[in-house]
C-alpha cells in the first residue's frame, strides 16, 4: 500500500532528472576546488611541500631536511673488508642485498634475508638466527656477508657478530669494522638498534 501524498502527473520521471554529465564536465571550474598541499619524501631525505597557486604554478619547498631512508654509496667497488685472516674459501654467503640472487646454490651455502637499508626496518630479531649461520660457515670454511653496496646492512649485521662473539662494544666493533672498509656506515635506524644491542649485551650506553 502506498503511502504519503499523491504524485503529480506533471513530475519528472527519473530519466529527465539524470544530470547531464558532459555539461557539468564542461562547465567544470578548476578555481572552485580547494587548494590543497602534498608532502613528498626524496629519496635524499629531504620532505618537499608541493603546492599550486591560483593561476595553477607549480611551487616546492623544503620543510624537513629529514634523515636519509639509506645510506647512498654513488661509487661501486669490489674492496672485501676482511674482518679475521687466514681465510678459507667461501662456504658459506649471508645475501642481504634487495634484487640480488643466490648465483651459486649448487655450490655455497646461502642465507638470503629480505632487509631493506630503512630506518625504521627491524634488524635485531635477526640477529640470533644470522649468527647461528655465521657460527656454522666459520666451522667449515669462510662466510661472505654482502648487501648492495658494503656500507649499511652488511655492516650492521657483522658490528652485531663481534659485539655478540667478541665481546666488543658498539664503539669498538664499529672502529675495527671501519678499519677493515673505510666505506661502511649503518643507517641512523640500524645505529639505534645497535645501540639498544649494546645495552642488551651488559656494556651499557652507547658512546656512539
Amino acid at each position: 500500500m502506498p503511502f504519503g501524498g499523491m504524485a503529480s502527473k506533471n513530475s519528472e520521471t527519473p530519466e529527465n532528472t539524470k544530470p547531464d554529465l558532459l555539461a557539468q564536465l564542461k562547465g567544470f571550474d578548476k578555481k572552485k576546488l580547494h587548494q590543497t598541499e602534498t608532502f613528498v619524501k626524496t629519496e635524499d631525505g629531504r620532505v618537499l611541500k608541493e603546492t599550486r597557486d591560483k593561476g595553477g604554478q607549480y611551487s616546492a619547498t623544503v620543510t624537513d631536511k629529514g634523515q636519509l631512508g639509506f645510506v647512498p654509496e654513488k661509487h661501486g667497488d669490489l674492496q672485501v673488508g676482511e674482518i679475521r685472516s687466514n681465510l678459507l674459501i667461501v662456504t658459506h654467503v649471508l645475501n642481504l642485498a634487495s634484487a640480488v640472487p643466490n648465483f651459486f646454490p649448487e655450490t655455497i651455502t646461502y642465507l638470503k634475508l629480505e632487509v631493506l637499508d630503512l630506518i625504521d626496518e627491524p634488524v635485531l630479531n635477526l640477529f640470533d638466527n644470522v649468527f647461528k649461520f655465521i657460527d656454522e660457515g666459520r666451522d667449515k670454511g669462510c662466510v661472505l656477508i654482502h648487501c648492495n653496496a658494503g656500507v649499511s646492512r652488511a655492516s650492521t649485521f657483522v658490528i652485531a657478530y663481534l659485539m655478540r662473539t667478541e665481546n666488543m662494544t658498539l664503539y669498538q666493533a664499529f672502529k675495527y669494522v671501519k678499519s677493515k672498509r673505510e666505506k661502511i656506515q649503518p643507517n641512523a635506524g640500524f645505529l639505534e638498534q645497535l645501540r639498544k644491542y649494546n645495552e642488551f649485551l651488559g656494556y651499557g650506553k652507547s658512546e656512539m
